[in-house]
C-alpha cells in the first residue's frame, strides 16, 4: 500500500495485484473500507498551496467533471437509483462566483441538533437507496462500481439499505419516487403450435397439424376434426383485442357453437390463456366447469395475469372456495406434476403481489418445496424462465428476479423447520425402507411411535395416509409415489427374502389411491421422468390386477385415452401401450425358450407366470379400446361433441 493516496480506489476497479490488496476476501474488504474512509475524510484533503511541489500535483476532492461537449448519458453505479442524479453536478471551485459578505446580525448560535437516524427496525427501507451520512460521496466518469453496492453478508441486508459511518447510505436523501402504474402490455395475436399442440405456449391441445392462428372469431369456419377447435374458442383467445360489449354480444350470437375441444378444454381454459382483464370473466363463464383436461390442466394452470393487476387476488380467492374441498383447484397437479402455483409464479408480476398471492394458496410452504417430474421446484422454474426472457425483455427479467427474492423471503418467514429436510414417506416405503428396528422394538419414522404397528410396507402406507403425507407429489428424482411402487422392487420380511407378489403390489396401490377420494385421480395421470404414464408402466410389467383397478377409478370417457397412451422409445420412436405389451411378451417368450435349454425349472416357472399376466393385460387393454397404432386424436380425446 502506498504511503500517500493519489487516486480513489474505484479508479482501478479493484485491481488487487496493482494495489497489493490481501488475497483473503474478508481482509480485502476491511482494507477497502479503511481506504474509502481515508479518501472520504475531509482531514485527508490537502490544500492546493501546501501540496504544490515541483513533481507532484495537488490532491483535491473527487468531483464530477462537467463535459464541455454535448451532454452524454452517464453510466450510473449499480446501486444508485435513476432519480439520484436529477440535479446538475456542482461547478468546479474556480468557476464559482466570489462569496457575498455575510449580512449584519446577531452572532450565530449553536447549530441545531442533528436528527438521529433510527436503526431501521421499525420500518422497511429500500436497499437501493443511497445517501451520505458524514460526507458526500461522488463518482468520476471512469470510476468502477463500489464494493458496497453489492449484496453480501458483510456490508448489506437483502431487504435494507447499505449503511456505513463514513460513506453512503440512507433512504433520507432519496427523492420520493412517483407512484408506478403498470402499463398494459401490447396486444399480440394468439399463437398456435400445431406440431406440439400448444396455445400461447401454455394450453395443451391435440397436435392436429393444422395452424389455427389465422382463424378469426367474427368469420365463420367449421370445427376442426383433429382437435375440436371452434369459433367459440377463437372468441375466447382473441377477447383481449375486443371491447367488453362486443365480447358479450358475440357470446350470445355463438352460444350454439361447440364450447369444449377434444382434450376437455372448456371456455375458461381458452379465456385465461388470453391474458384478459377481470371484466371479461362474466358470471356465465365463471359458472362453467373448471375440470382438468386430459393433460391435467385446470383453468388456473394456464392463467395469464398480465391485465388483472390487483384483481388477480380476488380471482384466486374466488376459485379457492369454488370446489370441495376448498382450495382443490389451487392444488391440483397436471401430468408434469405442477400445481397452478408453479405455473403462475413464472409470469412477471409486480413485486408487492408475490407475498399476497402466496398467502392465498393453500399449503403454500409445501407447494414451494414440491418438485415436478423434472425435479424442479417453483423457484427453480422461475429462475429458468427469467434466464429465458432476459435477452428479450430485461424488465420482465427484473420482475421475475424480484419475485424470486420475495418468494424465498416468504418461504423463510413461514418455514416450519422442514425446508432443508425431506420427511419420511411414500417414496421411502416404495423403495423398500422399513423404519427403525432395534432390540426387538420398531419405531415408525412417520408417527414416531414405538411398536404402534408392524414394519410391513402395507402398515407403513396406512400410517403415511393417516398422517397426511402427499400421495401425488414427485420427489427430487421426479418420481411420484404411485410410479415408485410400480417400478421399484421390494422383498418380504421373511427368512428367504422372497420377492413381493403382484397381489401385494395391488394392495399397496389400493391404499395409496383410495376409491372413495376422487381428488386422488390426478395421481393416475402424472408421468414419470421418462415420460411414461402409470398405465404404461403397469401394462408392460404385467400387473393385470392393478391395471384393472386403476382404469376403474377414472371416468369411462377418459379410459380410452389412458390405454392409447404412447411412450417414446429409446430410439425416439413412439410406442403405444398395446405394442409395448406385445414387445414385452415376445421378449419373455424368447427367454422361456432359452430356459428349456438350461433346464432351469424355477426360472421357467417365473417367466411363464409373467407371460400369462401379460396375456391378461392385453385382453384388458383391448376391452377398453386400446389400438396398436392410435391416431393423435385417439390418444388424447376425452370429449365427443
Amino acid at each position: 500500500m502506498k504511503a500517500k493516496l493519489d487516486y480513489c480506489y474505484k479508479t482501478y476497479a479493484n485491481r488487487y495485484k496493482d494495489w497489493h490488496l490481501p488475497v483473503d476476501r474478508c481482509e480485502r474488504e476491511q482494507v477497502v473500507r479503511d481506504l474509502f474512509a481515508m479518501v472520504s475524510d475531509p482531514a485527508n484533503i490537502q490544500s492546493p498551496i501546501s501540496s504544490m511541489g515541483p513533481s507532484r500535483l495537488p490532491i483535491r476532492p473527487l468531483q464530477p467533471h462537467p463535459s464541455s461537449q454535448s451532454p452524454q448519458p452517464i453510466q450510473q453505479p449499480y446501486a444508485v437509483p435513476p432519480d439520484y442524479f436529477l440535479f446538475p453536478p456542482p461547478l468546479p471551485p474556480h468557476a464559482l462566483p466570489p462569496p457575498l459578505p455575510p449580512p449584519p446580525g446577531p452572532p450565530p448560535g449553536p447549530p441545531p441538533p442533528r436528527p438521529r437516524r433510527d436503526d431501521g427496525r421499525d420500518h422497511e427501507m429500500d436497499r437501493m437507496s443511497i445517501m451520505t451520512t458524514d460526507t458526500t460521496a461522488t463518482w468520476s466518469t471512469g470510476s468502477a462500481q463500489s464494493t458496497y453496492t453489492y449484496l453480501s453478508d458483510t456490508f448489506s441486508n437483502a431487504r435494507r439499505s447499505i449503511s456505513t459511518s463514513n460513506s453512503s447510505v440512507s433512504s433520507a436523501s432519496r427523492i420520493p419516487p412517483s407512484p408506478i402504474f403498470p402499463q398494459r402490455r401490447p396486444l399480440k395475436p394468439p399463437r398456435h403450435d400445431p406440431r406440439d399442440g400448444y396455445w400461447n405456449d401454455d394450453l395443451r391441445v391435440v397436435p392436429c397439424g393444422r395452424d389455427h392462428s389465422h382463424l378469426r372469431w367474427d368469420t365463420p369456419f367449421p370445427t376442426c376434426q383433429g382437435c375440436g377447435f371452434s369459433q367459440w374458442h377463437a372468441l375466447m383467445l382473441q377477447a383481449r383485442g375486443i371491447d367488453i360489449s362486443t365480447f358479450i354480444t358475440a357470446m350470445i350470437s355463438l352460444r350454439n357453437v361447440s364450447k369444449v375441444d377434444f382434450v376437455g378444454n372448456h371456455s375458461l381454459h381458452f379465456l385465461m390463456t388470453a391474458g384478459v382483464g377481470i371484466e371479461y370473466f362474466t358470471p356465465q363463464l365463471l359458472n362453467d366447469t373448471s375440470s382438468q383436461n386430459v393433460f391435467g390442466q385446470n383453468p388456473l394452470h394456464v392463467l395469464n395475469p398480465q391485465d388483472l393487476g390487483d384483481e388477480l387476488l380476488n380471482l384466486l380467492d374466488w376459485f379457492k372456495g369454488r370446489e370441495c374441498p376448498p382450495g382443490l383447484l389451487l392444488t391440483q397437479r397436471d401430468v408434469k406434476g405442477r400445481t397452478p402455483m408453479h405455473c403462475l409464479l413464472q409470469y412477471p408480476l409486480e413485486r408487492y403481489l408475490y407475498p399476497k398471492i402466496l398467502s392465498i394458496f393453500p399449503y403454500a410452504q409445501h407447494q414451494l418445496r414440491s418438485f415436478d417430474i423434472s425435479g424442479r421446484t417453483a423457484i427453480m422454474l422461475m429462475n429458468r424462465t427469467a434466464l429465458r426472457v432476459k435477452s428479450k425483455s430485461p424488465a420482465d427479467y427484473g420482475l421475475i428476479q424480484a419475485g424470486i427474492t420475495e418468494t424465498k423471503l416468504f418461504q423463510s418467514n413461514g418455514d416450519d423447520g422442514q425446508c432443508g429436510s425431506r420427511m419420511y414417506g411414500f417414496h421411502d416405503i416404495a423403495r423398500g425402507a422399513r423404519g427403525t428396528s432395534y432390540m426387538g422394538f420398531y419405531e415408525c419414522r412417520i408417527c414416531n411411535h414405538t411398536n404402534a404397528h408392524r414394519n410391513s410396507y402395507l402398515d407403513q402406507m396406512v400410517c403415511a395416509c393417516n398422517s397426511g403425507r402427499d400421495r401425488n407429489g414427485p420427489d427430487d428424482t421426479g418420481m411420484t409415489p404411485a410410479h415408485a411402487i410400480i417400478t421399484q422392487e421390494r422383498v418380504n420380511d421373511d427368512r428367504h427374502q422372497t420377492q413381493e407378489t403382484p397381489s401385494q403390489t395391488a394392495e399397496l396401490i389400493r391404499v395409496l389411491l383410495s376409491p372413495n377420494d376422487p381428488t386422488l385421480r390426478e395421481a393416475i395421470h402424472v408421468l414419470d421422468r421418462e415420460g411414461n404414464s402409470l398405465v404404461y408402466n403397469l401394462a408392460t410389467r404385467g400387473l393385470d390386477e392393478t391395471l384393472e383397478y386403476v382404469l376403474e377409478l377414472e371416468d369411462p370417457s377418459r379410459r380410452r385415452a389412458m390405454v392409447n397412451f404412447c411412450s417414446r422409445g429409446s430410439k425416439g420412436v413412439e410406442i403405444s401401450v398395446l405394442r409395448g405389451v406385445l414387445s414385452k411378451y415376445e421378449e419373455i417368450a424368447s427367454l422361456i425358450r432359452v430356459t428349456h435349454v438350461t433346464s432351469d425349472a424355477r426360472i421357467r416357472q417365473g417367466l411363464t407366470e409373467k407371460l400369462n399376466r401379460l396375456t391378461k393385460v392385453k385382453h384388458i387393454l383391448v376391452r377398453y379400446g386400446a389400438e396398436m397404432n392410435p391416431t393423435l386424436t385417439t390418444r388424447w380425446q376425452i370429449y365427443w361433441p
